[in-house]
């Protein structure tokens, strides 16, 4: 166990103290610019857009289906959630919550198995790989749900 993490790259541990602050951060009520919302969701689908576009359809299935149902979720969570709009700063206050430090740790926790795998068992992780990107598309999705939810409901207090 020590050797697969004293064999993981420098740059793994910049992100993963990334998510560590992001995540802690959101422990605790914020204003957060509604166009801010939608940059973890396009970070997390960066991660695996060179799959999606050579995959085979029964990988983008799964991609496709945990996405849909990741962004429905993210959307009806949030709808459900307390928050404040603020009009004049296009913002939106939001309530801490562990829930998105809990997610972003799931998140890489899930790709640094699977990127252990790919170097250290590409086979296995070949077989695996619809199992990962429908994972990776449902975390994805589901920040991109909660993003649309709170911009829709910007859009209506206009």
């Amino acid at each position: 166990m020590l050797s697969i993490i004293s064999g993981t790259p420098w740059w793994v541990w910049i992100i993963f103290a990334e998510i560590i602050y992001i995540g802690f951060a959101a422990t605790k009520p914020r204003v957060v610019w509604l166009p801010r919302l939608f940059i973890i969701p396009v970070i997390l689908m960066a991660f695996k857009a060179e799959v999606i576009f050579a995959a085979d359809i029964r990988v983008l299935t799964a991609y496709a289906l945990c996405s849909l149902f990741g962004l429905v979720i993210g959307y009806m969570h949030a709808m459900h959630q307390n928050f404040e709009i603020l009009k004049k700063q296009m913002s939106v206050r939001l309530n801490g919550s562990w829930l998105t430090l809990t997610l972003l740790l799931s998140f890489f926790s899930i790709k640094y198995v699977f990127g252990f795998m790919s170097y250290e068992m590409p086979q296995l992780a070949e077989e695996y790989k619809a199992l990962e990107l429908g994972i990776c598309g449902l975390f994805a999705w589901y920040f991109l749900g909660r993003a649309i939810s709170y911009s829709v409901a910007y859009l209506k207090n206009r």
